[in-house]
């Protein structure tokens, strides 16, 4: 018996007598993860399962329950091992990557930079977290299903619950306003779900008096219907769009004015024409657009002026058929085509004061371009899982990859296995390659870039061992990645959020030829008892060869650790509690010089030394949340107050100087940090109905 959602089962014994009807009720487990998602992945004596390598699942409770900045399902991730973040960003790495290396998902839809506010770092996520069913991520060793990216796969997925009757919520906090609503339609065989925020971070602003300097707005809605004609089919059609915008104005700085867009449409078809077959087929369209302006006018003659216009869409089609041949033999195999175009269209007029010859001069520092690209990517995977034995179960796959636009081709083998040393324990190791291109929209216009990197490869080990005993899972994994034709990339040395970071005198282009990113990662949790809880520590190291030296890759971060917690010490009552901690990030140490110049003035130069051969200080921060949930009329009202860094530590992002006086001789200058986020405290409110 099979259907949509659930998990097979076969009926072992059914006695009808002759000449008689027998009626046969047979009850089937419902899924925890979709067809289009990362597989929960284990190994257990006498249980066939759907791959080699372990993923960690949150549920809906697991991020509910996390505190965090602005209900962020993503900003929960953070407290998975192997991954870190900064404060200011609702984005996050894997395993010394970068951002852009993690692909990221709503279900089955991958998301290109789906942030709201990116002059921000991309400072909250585009989901409304009321839409969120569950999500998986995994750190590595992921299989041939999935390309295009090196470090991890973040699946978010939409509440699969059943739609009986019409509910939905309303939800009100200093980050802003939503609402989501779910309805069935025609009885059980369609349903319908909408929702839509609309955030109040610059109306904060205002009232803590910041008002005039930065003004951010952001908006977000989502809509899906899901079609049922059968049990053995479901069509599913979705949209995501999302807006923003942000004004920065500030005395001798550069002013800001931005817009962002995006748009999702995507519908899948997921059948299961036999027993043994289930296929699905997913046609999408995304649209994205920046536009970003704003320049600086001085009495110390520097001008800017920057006009930044760029739109990405990328169409769509993808078959993937998954073939159980028998309870120990599964195949996977699909194929996927984008067709792709971005437009760019960059200007910058700029006038900035150099010293040639010992006195002032202007210079310019110009630059225009303005041209469309287009190309195709084609990517197909096979994978075979076989359950060797009643322990071992061992996965291989195969990934074919072409870009149009590079002229590249590209194979990934891959593989992985698990063996289980008895009912309470497992290991599992992985091997393969993967291959990441540049974006089409990804070109650094901004400094003069408009050719196409070749594809980032790394070649990826990781072993693991995970134990359970007594409702607590303790695991142990290592990695180790070793990179290769790395793109280089333009940066700031200063660590600087600036909103014109191409326009700073601290932008240089760091060309690594090689890489790696190896390290250990130890864990233990507990899902049961009166209180829930999660400790982690990680030891990492992450290097590149820059100029004929290793040096800290920009993600580096030696020791972190995590520990949370949550409980609930009276009914509708639930406290959480989670703190972290990681070694300082790297960072490019700065002196300075005295210039003299011919009228006899000084001029403090600024002088770089080896790319991120120091380091800022550890970072070190509590949270804590806690929420009330009461009934109210015909739904359930929740109240929450979540205190991101609860006593208030100032947490450098960065280094920063400040030079207090200088003389003909020397300069006298004091070192300081950047610093993260203050302590947040936020209020919300939920009436569920």
């Amino acid at each position: 018996m099979r259907r949509i959602g659930f998990r097979p089962d076969t009926l072992e014994k059914v006695v009808v007598s002759s000449a008689s009807t027998t009626s046969v009720e047979a009850q089937l487990v419902r899924l925890t993860t979709n067809l289009d998602t990362v597989a929960v992945r284990s190994v257990s004596a006498k249980m066939a399962v759907t791959g080699a390598m372990p993923s960690i699942h949150l549920s809906r409770d697991d991020i509910a329950r996390t505190p965090q900045i602005a209900d962020d399902a993503f900003r929960a991730v953070t407290r998975v091992p192997g991954v870190s973040a900064s404060d200011l960003s609702a984005g996050f790495r894997v395993r010394g990557g970068a951002n852009r290396e993690v692909l990221l998902s709503l279900d089955g839809m991958e998301l290109y930079e789906p942030f709201h506010l990116k002059d921000l770092d991309g400072a909250i996520s585009i989901i409304d977290p009321d839409i969120v069913g569950d999500a998986s991520i995994s750190t590595g060793g992921f299989g041939a299903r999935y390309g295009d990216h090196l470090t991890g796969v973040f699946a978010l997925r939409s509440r699969d619950d059943e739609i009986t009757s019409a509910h939905g919520s309303l939800t009100a906090s200093l980050s802003g306003l939503g609402a989501e609503v779910s309805a069935p339609v025609d009885g059980a065989h369609a349903d319908v779900m909408v929702s839509a925020r609309k955030g109040l971070l610059a109306t904060a602003l205002d009232m803590a008096g910041d008002g005039g300097t930065l003004a951010p707005r952001y908006d977000d809605s989502y809509a899906r219907v899901r079609v049922r004609p059968n049990a053995n089919n479901e069509i599913t059609v979705s949209a995501l769009r999302a807006n923003d915008g942000l004004f920065v104005y500030a005395p001798n700085a550069p002013s800001l004015a931005s817009e962002y867009g995006s748009s999702y449409v995507w519908a899948s078809w997921t059948s299961m024409p036999a027993s043994w077959l289930t296929t699905r087929t997913l046609v999408s369209d995304a649209n994205l657009d920046w536009n970003r302006t704003g320049g600086e006018t001085s009495t110390t003659g520097t001008a800017l002026q920057v006009d930044d216009r760029r739109a990405f869409q990328a169409r769509s089609i993808e078959q993937s058929a998954t073939v159980d041949e028998s309870p120990r033999w599964r195949t996977e195999l699909g194929a996927q085509y984008r067709s792709l175009d971005a437009h760019y269209d960059y200007s910058r007029q700029q006038v900035q004061p150099v010293i040639e010859s010992g006195e002032w001069v202007a210079a310019s520092n110009d630059l225009g371009t303005q041209f469309g690209v287009t190309g195709s990517t084609t990517g197909a995977y096979l994978t075979q899982f076989a359950q060797l034995t009643d322990a071992l179960g061992v996965e291989a796959g195969l990934r074919y990859d072409r870009h149009s636009y590079t002229g590249e081709h590209m194979t990934s083998p891959r593989i992985a296995a698990s063996y289980a040393l008895g009912r309470n324990t497992t290991v599992h190791a992985a091997w393969g390659l993967y291959a990441q291109p540049q974006a089409l929209y990804e070109l650094q216009v901004e400094d003069g870039v408009t050719r196409f990197s070749r594809a980032e490869r790394d070649e990826q080990r990781v072993v693991g061992i995970e134990h359970r005993v007594d409702g607590v899972k303790v695991s142990a994994e290592a990695y180790d990645r070793k990179l290769d034709r790395l793109d280089p990339q333009y940066v700031n040395l200063e660590s600087s959020y600036d909103v014109f970071p191409e326009a700073s005198n601290d932008r240089v282009l760091i060309a690594p030829v090689t890489g790696y990113a190896r390290g250990l990662e130890l864990s233990a949790s507990s899902t049961s008892g009166p209180v829930r809880w999660l400790a982690s520590y990680s030891l990492a190291s992450a290097r590149d060869f820059v100029d004929g030296q290793w040096v800290a890759s920009p993600y580096d971060q030696r020791h972190s650790i995590h520990v949370d917690a949550s409980t609930s010490p009276h009914p509708g009552w639930r406290v959480s509690a989670a703190w972290e901690f990681h070694s300082g990030w790297p960072a490019t140490p700065i002196t300075f010089g005295l210039d003299t110049l011919i009228d006899g003035s000084h001029h403090v130069r600024a002088e770089y030394g080896i790319f991120n051969s120091t380091r800022i200080g550890p970072y070190h921060r509590l949270d804590f949340r806690v929420s009330n949930d009461r009934r109210l009329g015909p739904g359930k009202l929740s109240i929450y107050l979540d205190v991101f860094n609860v006593y208030g530590r100032n947490n450098p992002r960065g280094l920063g100087y400040t030079v207090a006086d200088w003389n003909a001789a020397e300069v006298v200058v004091s070192q300081r940090s950047k610093l993260q986020l203050p302590r947040i405290p936020t209020l919300g409110i939920q009436w569920t109905f």
